[in-house]
């Protein structure tokens, strides 16, 4: 045993080399009990930190972590005894030895107090995670390694969460709290984005559906308010996504398409219900504030709840479509009904083939005889009584034939918002508390706002247009080999022996290219691309035909509309 015998003017001047010989022994020496007293004198008693015997405090619901205990099952003879004097003197007796365990092990070493405050104030300053980690790491060389250096993403958290930094979200350690405290503050201002307030274990008498375990928040700002206003008379979208929260509460958003054709939220609901009375609450809070919405499209998934509580509160639109890629879902998920996996293909070609089918009448009558074809298959008959009683009264509202200038087609506008939310405003975090949702959705309205913002100063190409200005060029390098019909066009396809057909109709474009020289030129192009809604996504073979409409429109540059 080595023993060393150490003296120091005060308390402080102890603590100081104690923290030195911890760094330099990598060890810690945790105070065993409280100070002793004795006429005047104190005795503090330290001892190693992997000394003594493991005893679980749990219930056994969690393992032990991979490491194992801290504690040795042993004792560890390392330890230091201090006398403080009544003038303040200190004298220390260190036995150095240690026993049962090595230096070098820095997994069971905790970080010291001066490091998680140093690390605190970081992140309290708004550094991300990876810079904070970045700006650690470089400081590995060869001459060993500190347990500051094995830092994690999993530790910062910790840190920041226990210095309570890091999250404007978090108001209190108590999430309802923390939520009641946001709503209040919203509520201070005149203004207030918060719409409809309701928290568990309270009734609502404006709401009496409304269930005493029901909760239910509607978030609206005054931005959001006057984008639905301006577009929901055209194209209205209703989905909800889970994984928002660890108490299963439900996050609905209502989705406007903008002049631009991209997806603008105007407003959202958090929920433990999305049955038909919950959404009906929250179109009846939109409605309060708006008034009554009437849009030419309403595209929700294939459950009835949003389109009939819309229907309760608003007015009917003019089409209801279901999102392609919910009907596509539900095929697959319901292709387990067929037997055999070639006739699953099959089948499910044959449904794919009758949801993009352009022509209505074809439609009718490939689904009268795919249903027969299914129905009379022993194999295919279960699948083909799904289809029956969930599909075939409500045609007008997948296939493709009937939505044909809706604007619309899928509901990708909100799935992407929806993913934004969460892979970059949450971090792509299994986030648990609602405060923390709450800030991501209204950070996400906040940044949708100021993309509007920029593209109303400084302009903006979107998505669509940089898709149209790609497929002008491969027109370009294309065979312009039309012959008309009247005012029904055709021409040749460049990869397959189809044949594409135009008819000449007068609406506005809504998507203005940079170049283009008069406003009111309006197509239709029958082709796959172009006929998924579509108003403004053209097919490669429509440039072909834009120099024949420009002439028909009497344009003195027809080559230059482009």
């Amino acid at each position: 045993m080595e023993t060393l015998f150490q003296e120091f003017n005060s308390y402080d001047d102890f603590k100081v080399w104690k923290e030195v010989e911890e760094k330099k022994e990598k060890c810690f020496f945790s105070q065993m009990c409280g100070v002793k007293k004795s006429r005047g004198v104190k005795k503090y008693y330290f001892a190693c930190h992997r000394s003594g015997y493991y005893s679980s405090k749990g219930k056994g619901l969690r393992n032990l972590k991979i490491q194992g205990s801290c504690r040795l099952n042993t004792l560890c003879p390392a330890s230091i005894k201090l006398t403080e004097t009544e003038t303040g003197n200190c004298h220390v007796e260190y036995n150095r030895t240690h026993v049962g365990h090595q230096s070098e092990d820095l997994g069971h070493l905790a970080l010291t107090d001066k490091e998680r405050k140093s690390i605190a104030e970081k992140i309290a300053m708004k550094l991300p995670f990876s810079v904070i980690l970045d700006g650690i790491r470089d400081t590995i060389s060869s001459s060993g390694l500190e347990r500051l250096q094995l830092l994690t993403n999993k530790d910062l958290h910790n840190i920041g969460h226990s210095f309570n930094v890091g999250s404007e979200a978090k108001r209190h350690p108590d999430d309802g709290t923390s939520v009641e405290a946001w709503v209040n503050e919203m509520n201070a201002d005149p203004d207030s984005c918060v719409l409809f307030y309701k928290p568990q274990g309270v009734t609502c008498s404006n709401f009496p559906l409304l269930k005493s375990e029901d909760f239910a928040l509607v978030i609206m700002s005054e931005a959001q308010k006057v984008v639905l206003q301006k577009f929901a008379n055209d194209c209205i979208c209703v989905d909800g996504t889970h994984g928002m929260n660890s108490y299963g509460f439900e996050l609905v958003s209502i989705l406007v398409i903008d002049e631009l054709r991209q997806g603008f939220p105007g407003a959202f609901f958090i929920t433990n219900r999305t049955d038909e009375d919950a959404i009906a609450v929250f179109f009846s809070c939109l409605k309060s504030k708006v008034g009554t919405l009437k849009p030419k499209v309403f595209m929700s998934d294939m459950a009835e709840a949003f389109y009939n509580a819309w229907l309760l509160i608003m007015d009917k639109p003019l089409k209801r479509l279901f999102c392609t890629w919910h009907v596509d879902k539900s095929w697959r998920k319901n292709l387990s009904k067929v037997k055999g996996k070639e006739k699953k293909a099959s089948v499910y070609k044959t449904m794919r083939t009758l949801l993009e089918e352009r022509d209505e009448q074809v439609f009718k009558i490939e689904f009268h005889g795919a249903m027969k074809k299914m129905l009379e298959d022993e194999d295919t008959a279960e699948f083909g009584i799904y289809i029956n009683e969930n599909y075939s009264k409500n045609v007008e509202s997948w296939a493709y034939c009937y939505r044909i200038y809706s604007g619309l087609n899928t509901n990708m506008h909100i799935e992407s918002m929806h993913n934004t939310l969460k892979n970059i405003h949450l971090k792509g975090e299994n986030v648990k508390r609602l405060d923390k949702s709450i800030q991501g959705i209204m950070k996400l309205a906040r940044s949708k706002l100021i993309e509007r913002l920029i593209t109303s100063k400084k302009g903006k190409v979107p998505k669509k247009l940089s898709v149209l200005r790609d497929r002008h060029e491969k027109s370009i390098e294309m065979k312009s080999e039309v012959n008309t019909d009247g005012h029904l066009w055709k021409i040749s396809s460049s990869s397959t022996e189809e044949k594409y057909m135009w008819n000449m109709w007068h609406k506005n474009a809504k998507i203005a290219l940079s170049t283009v020289l008069s406003a009111k030129h309006a197509y239709t192009n029958i082709c796959a691309h172009a006929l998924m809604a579509v108003l403004n996504t053209i097919c490669a073979n429509t440039f072909i035909m834009w120099p024949l409409w420009c002439l028909m429109l009497k344009c003195s540059l027809p080559y230059q509309c482009l």
